[in-house]
């Protein structure tokens, strides 16, 4: 029997009988060109509520009923894929998953808060302080809504204390 190579494909080590047709080159450019083209087909997706309320999805409207035209989501950008394989690699090989606060938006987030924190402490520090060197007597106003007036050992405690917060928090 002769074997013709262009018309079959077959394992010259074992000869099993079974013969299997080799389509042309031009066949598979063909194939190689259909699924190369981008389908831009999408389906529209339809919601309704029916007569007893409950919400309905399809790909075709109901005749009878007002159906409403959803657009589906927005694909994902490339980094947002990235991202997400990594951290799923991550949770496949047994890693912690990312803490929220290592999270570059967070980061930020959460610097900035600190730093303005700093910066109103900085300023009642520095408040605090013109108040208690003017030399004029000085109050707060307890729980009862009475006035109560610094001793001079009291006097001298926050003064320290305005001074270390103001030496620490303002830059």
């Amino acid at each position: 029997m002769e074997r013709n190579r262009r018309d079959y494909r077959f394992d010259d080590t074992v000869d099993s009988g079974i013969r299997y047709p080799v389509p042309s080159r031009s066949a598979l450019i063909a194939l190689a060109l259909a699924l190369w083209i981008p389908f831009g087909v999408v389906a529209e997706i339809f919601k309704w509520v029916d007569g007893e309320g409950k919400v309905h999805y399809g790909d075709s409207p109901p005749q009878e009923q007002n159906a409403e035209t959803i657009k589906p989501p927005p694909s994902p950008s490339d980094s947002a894929v990235l991202q997400s394989r990594s951290r799923l690699d991550a949770l496949r090989d047994g890693e912690p998953a990312v803490q929220p606060d290592k999270v570059p938006g967070r980061q930020r987030q959460a610097s900035d808060e600190k730093e303005e924190a700093r910066k109103r402490r900085c300023h009642n520090a520095q408040t605090q302080l013109r108040v208690l060197e003017m030399g004029g007597p000085v109050f707060h106003v307890d729980d009862q809504g009475n006035r109560v007036y610094l001793e001079d050992a009291e006097r001298a405690t926050k003064l320290e204390s305005a001074h270390k917060v103001v030496k620490a928090d303002c830059r």
